[in-house]
């Protein structure tokens, strides 16, 4: 298929679930910036193709997929390749990036004379060293790229210059070229609908090769970017912190557009895949106005705690099913080392308004911290084993620390305590993987059987508090012997 342009969102690499079984549960939705690139780039004449390999090839390996990738990759001669996930959304970016250059030399053996562009914050954060870990990276976009899309691939295509070309860094006779700047786009509702008709294709295939017996296929749907908030652990683009919000009379046209083009399809809107969709009252009720009028409604939400008031819960609950919102810690200490700017009696509070206006709420656990030790391992996994136990939350998710390139601890280890091992970005999951860093307190195994026993405390509990709301009974939850738990992590790994 002759092209001007294939948009291809670049495979992950398999977390521990999906060695153990490829259909594993866990469906990756399907996100909107990509087609969102691919619509700019349609509008500006461009003849494009999406190859969604993140969802064709959630549990990517080399070994098992080479022939089957290449099939794919080999059905299309494309004058430019843009390989991009989601902007922000590290889980898409980090561990798919090794994946990502070996989808640049696939596509380099099948036509040496294409152009292969990589965007997205991880290799924004990573910058020059793209170029260190491949040849056939050509063109990197610093943060977002729809303002120079066009002009780029233009460029491209005559093999022009691209020193006028502001947020790129490219190879230009065998150098490293930097221009200033990076990517940004100050109005999103200047950006058009994403291109879902270029998804339709994909509809029955997707969850084929997933396993997924339901056959749909989830769309997830940015209504902003940006987060007011700077944690540790997280951020780390000069963008973060710009906050900017899509209307709802665009927001309606895109999920409109989606309906209209993928009629017939199992396909449904799961999430509104904002940081922090909560932090906007007149964001969030113009959304939530909109929705009732369409008569729609999405499975959840991303939220903010200290945002979660009865007010936001409540009109969060005229067109959603759930928030997910990061408690990330118990102990408030450690949430102060780590910047993130809230309380764990504020989250005890968003459980109960979530549930006050019949929200079900789930959260997020970070586990490794800075600060974190042998004493406050038991203060997390009582906490998470009460919440659940007492029903004031529907789940809670325990996630392995990353210090991932761009962010404070990421960039900074030695000021949080934290040393990392290794820099292997495909075994930088949150699900599964073993540490790639310890800390002053906590080895790398105690830090991972931390995480494993917060997956089955969480498992448990939630089957065990479900029993007891089954039975309208109350539980009862002891406090947790902290000097005896503190006497077993110390034996850990030894």
């Amino acid at each position: 298929m002759n092209l001007d342009v294939l948009v291809i969102t670049p495979p992950r690499s398999a977390t521990v679930q999906k060695m153990i079984s490829r259909s594993y549960p866990e469906f990756p939705s399907t996100d909107s910036v990509p087609l969102r690139a691919a619509q700019v780039l349609e509008e500006g004449g461009f003849k494009v193709q999406f190859l969604p390999l993140f969802n064709l090839f959630n549990n990517f390996s080399v070994e098992k997929d080479a022939d089957d990738l290449s099939e794919y990759i080999g059905q299309y001669d494309t004058d430019v390749v843009l390989e991009i996930n989601d902007y922000y959304i590290r889980s898409r970016g980090i561990p798919a990036y090794p994946a990502s250059l070996y989808v640049a030399h696939l596509m380099k053996e099948c036509n040496p004379n294409c152009h292969v562009i990589l965007a997205g914050s991880h290799v924004s954060a990573l910058r020059h060293s793209v170029f260190l870990d491949s040849q056939d990276v050509d063109v990197v976009i610093k943060l977002e790229g729809e303002a120079i899309l066009c002009d780029l691939v233009k460029h491209l295509q005559k093999d022009g210059s691209l020193e006028e070309i502001k947020g790129i860094l490219y190879r230009e006779n065998g150098q490293i070229r930097e221009t200033g700047g990076y990517g940004i786009v100050k109005e999103l509702d200047s950006l058009p609908v994403p291109a879902y008709h270029l998804l339709r294709k994909w509809a029955e295939e997707i969850p084929n090769r997933m396993g997924r017996a339901s056959g749909f296929v989830d769309l997830t749907l940015r209504t902003s970017y940006g987060c007011p908030h700077r944690c540790a652990f997280c951020g780390g683009t000069p963008t973060w912190n710009i906050c900017r919000f899509r209307s709802a009379e665009k927001v309606a046209e895109d999920m409109e557009y989606a309906k209209d083009t993928l009629k017939g399809k199992n396909i449904r809107f799961f999430y509104f895949d904002d940081e922090n969709f909560n932090i906007n009252m007149d964001h969030l009720t113009s959304i939530g106005h909109m929705m009732q009028k369409q008569d729609m409604r999405v499975e959840g939400v991303l939220a903010a705690v200290p945002y979660l008031t009865r007010e936001t819960a409540q009109e969060i609950s005229k067109f959603s099913e759930s928030i997910l919102v990061g408690a990330e810690n118990a102990v408030d200490s450690i949430l102060a080392t780590v910047n993130k700017r809230q309380t764990f009696d504020q989250v005890l509070r968003a459980c109960k308004t979530a549930k006050e206006f019949k929200l079900g709420i789930d959260l997020q656990w970070v586990i490794g911290l800075p600060g974190e030790d042998a004493q406050t391992i038991p203060v997390n996994l009582h906490a998470i084993h009460r919440i659940l136990m007492k029903g004031n939350a529907r789940s809670v998710s325990p996630n392995l620390l990353r210090p991932q390139p761009g962010s404070d601890i990421g960039d900074h280890p030695e000021k949080y305590g934290i040393i990392i091992h290794h820099k292997n970005w495909s075994e930088y999951h949150t699900k599964g993987s073993y540490p790639s860093f310890s800390s002053k307190t906590l080895t790398r195994s105690q830090i991972y059987v931390y995480y494993l026993m917060a997956e089955w405390i969480a498992l448990e509990s939630s089957q065990i508090g479900n029993l007891y709301e089954s039975h309208n009974m109350e539980p009862i939850v002891w406090e947790p012997d902290i000097g005896l738990f503190s006497r077993f992590m110390e034996g850990v790994g030894l």
